[in-house]
């Protein structure tokens, strides 16, 4: 039958899948991965062909398999013949034997013909595509091939993952229609409970409502529970007239009550509740009425069975389902159904562990099934409490597959449109759902330390926790709107799976240790996790454990392929070019040049035994970098992001590792390496810097179509990192980002300080388009700006200001007049340059100096509003801008004066008081006072005391203060109507000259 066939196909694929399954988690080696996958390949692929067959194929191959075994069995018969017997006999037994034979075809196929007779008649309708075999599997057997062939594909070899056959393409087409079908039946029936639950309630609602009018107009039903078993009427409903309760007079009918008597559990309490209101013209029309003071008798036996059935529908199956990627996986066949049907209309096709396991492989799948997402999580929203009966992997699947959603397309626009699909209200109830059923599952764990579950259990594994944080912390609101407020039950749970992974670290690779660290850094609230010693030292212990793992792997790979000579530093291996490099020449700016040029017989590593995917690898280095930022203490995130630098550094003369991570990733990598490489470490900047010079190749590559992937943020975050690495625009970097205001306004005022930064260190001075735009964006988010991101935006002022001074004066420059060397030389007739336009260029530089003296005014006017929030470090730097524009901004210049002018005294104040206590007690038997130079230790001791700890930081602020007031009177000495500057020793000058020449200078 065609429904076995089915069957038995989707049971091998299940199967083969639960085999893939079981030898990925045991931690089987890649040979033997790849012999089960040449073993299972053909098989697979032939039990995709069985269930894309139609009903008429199936019945060709039939005959045609019951033809060669009659065929067979006739040559056997030819080969037991006596050869004395004569050729005449013989050649009348064949005759006789295949009559026999034709009969018997004959009446199989009459046979497989009239069993699928019904679903032959639809095959033949022109009107209807024929059914395939897969039409016949139930929705369980649906869901586990579905996954079967996903975690077959995710499990396989990456030769095999390249290679993916179209017979499998084409059954996860089918299967996801098929699906889809029996999802928009789950979503109608949902919706028809939906309703008759909202009817209900507004008829409680309005009975309510009669209940309290006086008029005492309509009909009231109550249920009376009482315990025990139906009284003497034997079960019956009576319906007596009120009235003839009350008086003995006829039987109003307009006011009739009926009550009803409901047997219960013993354990439930006697109640009574008002369910339905019925009129008396539908009382009249459905029951006929009895004489005056008679009863109505009904039959509450059928009722009470209807009302059982109707509840027994409303409940969920939540049958368990081999469905799930986990270790320990059963290896026995599903349990197919006795009657298989094509349409469930009586109860829902998919559980919801059914649903996790479908959108699992969906995702997994790559497979463009939007659709089917929305009617699933349509369907986990309505059920309600879902979440709740799902399992560890369940729930890990299912967040994995809501995070994924559709990754076929890698595009700005694509990104923007999965952003948008996250902040839908029914995918932020699903994700709550699961967060909160995780959070108390993790508790579990840390107050049970000896427990194994992460070993095989019943719930989680370590690449389900690491799933299922990654994914909520994706899809969490702090991670898609930059400065969201941090989700508190996400925070939480993160920060129990940070412990339950610290307490259980050999059982979890670096793959999920770096999803759990990404998840930690993006959800949690780092100012309060300075306070928690526990887990800063969890944290410590993680970066310990990637470290060796990765340093581990990194020394595999030095001792497996030839190298050129190399240096040992931190602990690491160091190529002799990047010692090199180390003692390359600085620029005359300060600023180190963006790479070196590889050393001849330099190597490349192989990245295809990696422990961690490279996309993680970049997510992890940027939660080190935000770490490593915020909690300073906390040591080795450098050397990881160094290690993460070198490994896609060493890879980049071929570009693959490159071209495999996305560009989101990619920039995420080069921020982290920025952003960590200003703390001095001179091998880390090499190593980023030839980091850079491969992400600038590959932009320059791409084109402009590179920047189409990334969000404004990747953007502003990439040119950012480029200034800090020292790329230069046109001598290295050969494309521009082309951003509108919608897509600036969506940058936070940080992000947006760091794009004009990055804009202005690269040198691209000239893109006044973009510059102007984001000065105007820049104006009405002042009043949010950091100290920083000030300070940041008033260098990027200065350097600004001077460009369109350049710019003006050197249009203003008459080139009409030939130079004397260009009337000598005739004009070239190849030049193909086009003529710069001075005076367009005159007026957008024009414009751009005005709005560069318009944002500084506004800046000025919110420092004076926040100048106690200042550093002296960054009052310096603010100061340092107002001097060497020069502009004239008195009252800011003063406010930052004063502040500067009262924290000195105040640290003076502070350091003398120290001073004396440190005097008086060191000072010796004579009263002779030793001196502060005197007590600071010799050599390099780590040791040191609170006194000379404060001691530092008074000096350093005391310099900082100093330099302060330094520049406030260079600011004073400055004639802004002249532009000319005074010099210091002006004054001095003048009254020595005034004593020799008292006439002259008074």
């Amino acid at each position: 039958a065609p429904e076995a066939v089915a069957s038995d196909a989707a049971t091998v694929l299940w199967t083969f899948g639960s085999v893939a399954a079981r030898a990925s988690s045991s931690g089987a080696n890649a040979q033997s991965m790849v012999t089960v996958s040449h073993q299972f390949d053909g098989l697979m692929e032939h039990c995709c062909k069985i269930l894309l067959m139609t009903v008429d194929d199936l019945v060709e191959v039939r005959e045609v398999e019951h033809t060669e075994a009659k065929m067979d069995d006739l040559m056997d018969r030819l080969e037991q013949v006596d050869e004395e017997e004569e050729g005449d006999d013989i050649i009348k037994k064949l005759e006789r034997a295949d009559h026999a034979d034709d009969g018997e075809q004959k009446s199989v196929s009459t046979a497989i013909l009239e069993k699928d007779d019904n679903v032959a008649a639809r095959t033949t309708k022109a009107d209807r595509p024929p059914l395939l075999l897969l039409d016949h599997l139930s929705p369980k057997d649906l869901a586990n091939a579905l996954w079967s062939l996903a975690v077959y594909d995710t499990t396989a070899p990456h030769s095999r993952e390249e290679e993916s056959t179209e017979v499998e393409d084409a059954l996860i087409d089918a299967i996801a229609s098929r699906i889809v079908t029996l999802l928009e039946q789950d979503v109608a029936l949902l919706e028809e409970e939906q309703q008759s639950e909202d009817e209900e309630d507004e008829i409680v609602a309005m009975e309510k409502n009669i209940n309290k009018d006086d008029s005492g107009v309509g009909v009231v039903i109550q249920i009376q529970e009482e315990q025990g078993d139906v009284n003497s009427n034997g079960g019956d409903i009576s319906m007596l007239d009120s009235h003839s309760q009350k008086m003995d007079s006829e039987p109003d009918i307009d006011n009739v009550v009926s009550i009803v008597k409901v047997p219960t559990a013993p354990s439930m309490s006697r109640t009574e509740e008002t369910i339905s209101l019925i009129p008396t013209e539908e009382v009249e029309a459905k029951e006929e009425l009895l004489d005056d003071g008679e009863t109505l008798v009904l039959d509450a036996t059928a009722i009470l069975a209807s009302m059982a059935e109707d509840e027994a529908q409303q409940k969920l199956p939540e049958d368990r389902a081999a469905d799930v990627l986990d270790s320990h996986v059963p290896l026995q066949s599903t349990p197919l159904p006795d009657t298989p049907s094509l349409h469930f209309p009586c109860r829902p096709a998919f559980s919801s562990r059914d649903l996790a396991s479908i959108l699992w492989a969906l995702a997994e799948r790559g497979h463009p099934s939007s659709l089917i997402l929305d009617l699933s999580l349509r369907l986990l929203v309505g059920r309600g409490d879902a979440a709740e009966a799902l399992g560890g992997a369940d729930l890990a699947n299912l967040a994995w597959a809501v995070a994924r959603g559709t990754r076929s397309r890698r595009s700005g626009k694509a990104a923007l449109e999965e952003v948008e699909r996250l902040r839908r209200q029914d995918v932020r109830k699903v994700l709550e759902q699961v967060a909160s059923s995780a959070s108390e599952r993790c508790e579990w764990l840390v107050g049970n330390p000896d427990a194994t579950p992460l070993e095989g259990g019943e719930d989680w594994n370590p690449q389900d926790l690491s799933r299922l944080v990654w994914s909520l912390a994706f899809c969490s609101l702090n991670n898609l709107e930059p400065g969201a407020p941090v989700d508190p039950i996400l925070s939480h749970l993160v920060q129990t799976a940070i412990e339950v992974a610290g307490s259980r670290l050999n059982k979890f690779s670096v793959e999920d240790l770096m999803r759990i660290v990404w998840a930690f850094a993006r959800t949690c609230n780092l100012h309060r996790i300075k306070h928690r010693t526990r887990t800063i030292a969890t944290l410590g212990r993680i970066y310990g454990t990637i470290w060796s793992l990765l340093i581990q792997w990194e020394n595999g790979q030095m001792n497996a392929a030839p190298s050129t000579t190399t240096a040992s530093s931190f602990g690491l291996s160091l190529h002799a070019d990047d010692v090199r490099g180390r003692l390359g020449t600085r620029r005359s700016r300060g600023r180190p040049p963006a790479g070196l040029p590889p050393a001849a017989g330099a190597r490349t590593i192989s990245t295809d035994d990696l422990p961690v995917e490279p996309a993680t690898l970049c997510k992890g280095a940027w939660a080190l970098a935000r770490l490593t930022e915020k909690l300073p203490h906390v040591r080795g995130g450098q050397d990881l992001i160094r290690v993460a630098a070198r490994i896609f550094g060493a890879s980049s003369d071929d570009g693959r590792l490159l071209r495999r991570t996305s560009p989101r990733d990619l920039v995420r990598l080069v921020y982290a390496v920025a952003k960590t490489g200003r703390s001095g470490r001179e091998n880390l900047q090499e190593v980023g810097r030839s980091l850079a010079t491969a992400m600038v190749e590959l932009l320059n590559d791409r084109g402009a179509r590179a920047l189409e992937a990334l969000l404004p943020w990747d953007i502003a975050w990439l040119w950012w990192s480029f200034g800090e690495l020292g790329v230069e625009y046109d001598t290295q970097l050969k494309i521009r980002p082309k951003l509108t205001q919608e897509q600036m306004n969506q940058l936070t005022p940080a992000t947006s300080a760091q794009l004009l930064w990055g804009i202005v260190a690269i040198g691209d001075l000239s893109n006044y388009e973009l510059i102007s735009d984001l000065l105007s964006v820049l104006e009405l988010k002042l009043i949010s700006f950091s100290p920083t991101d000030m300070a940041r935006t008033f260098y990027s002022i200065e350097i600004l200001r001077q460009h369109s001074m350049d710019a003006i004066s050197e249009s203003s420059i008459d080139h009409a007049a030939p130079h004397l060397q260009d009337c000598t030389n005739p004009a070239d007739p190849n030049d193909t340059r086009i003529p710069l336009d001075n005076d367009a260029t005159s007026d957008a530089a024009r414009d751009l100096y005005t709005r560069c003296n318009r944002l500084a005014k506004l800046m000025g006017a919110e420092v004076q509003r926040t100048a106690p929030r200042y550093s002296a470090a960054q009052m310096r730097r603010v100061l340092q801008s107002y001097v060497s524009m020069p502009l004239q901004d008195d009252q800011t210049v003063n406010a930052l004066g004063d502040e500067a002018a009262r924290r000195l005294a105040a640290v003076l104040e502070e350091a003398g008081r120290g001073v004396e206590a440190e005097d008086a007690s060191a000072s010796g038997e004579g009263g002779e006072e030793l001196g502060v130079p005197s007590l600071r230790p010799d050599g390099m001791g780590s040791v040191r005391t609170a006194e000379e700890l404060l001691r530092d930081v008074e000096e350093g602020a005391t310099f900082e203060l100093g330099k302060c007031l330094e520049l406030v009177e260079a600011y004073r000495r400055i004639e802004f109507e002249s532009g000319k500057r005074k010099n210091r020793l002006e004054n001095v000058r003048r009254r020595i000259l005034g004593h020799f020449l008292p006439d002259r200078f008074s």
